[in-house]
């Protein structure tokens, strides 16, 4: 039991060690979908395990067109170079809602409405750069193609804050 003991003490000390240059990321952006045809605003959050690794997690919401909404969740994962610029690879979850409303046909009668909704799992490829405008502040312009179930190029800026 003493051995399992100083194992885990062991592990967690050389994991608190490992990771003192861990930084968060907050943020905001704005990103456009070509096959969804419209912009959208993002939530984003990142986390630095190391000065070259980081891994992220985004949520865009797409603007309400033709009665259909898109949303996407991004799980990605970023090896930075010294110079700024990361690949991007990660996995995407895009949410797809129809929601037409009840509508008035004259003579024929009235469509009451409908609505539907989906989830499709695609995969992340892409690449972005990070300008730091000063110590606790990024600004990173990004490109990404998303395939699998939904397939779509997305642009986007994202601004960041590090602590």
């Amino acid at each position: 039991m003493k051995k399992i003991r100083f194992i885990a003490i062991l592990a967690v000390a050389l994991f608190l060690t490992n990771n003192i240059d861990a930084q968060f990321k907050v943020g905001g952006g704005i990103a456009y979908g070509t096959d969804i045809n419209n912009i959208g605003i993002s939530v984003n959050t990142g986390y630095n395990f190391t000065e070259n690794w980081a891994a992220e997690v985004d949520f865009t919401y797409f603007f309400k067109k033709d009665y259909v909404t898109y949303s996407s969740l991004d799980f990605d994962a970023n090896y930075i170079f010294d110079f700024g610029l990361y690949p991007i690879a990660g996995f995407n979850l895009t949410f797809v809602g129809v929601d037409i409303p009840e509508t008035d046909l004259g003579d024929w009668g009235t469509f009451s409405g409908a609505s539907a909704s989906s989830t499709e799992f695609g995969f992340n490829l892409g690449a972005g750069y990070n300008f730091h405008l000063g110590e606790a502040m990024i600004l990173s312009p990004e490109m990404r193609y998303t395939l699998g179930g939904a397939n779509y190029f997305r642009m986007g800026l994202k601004l960041m804050y590090q602590f």
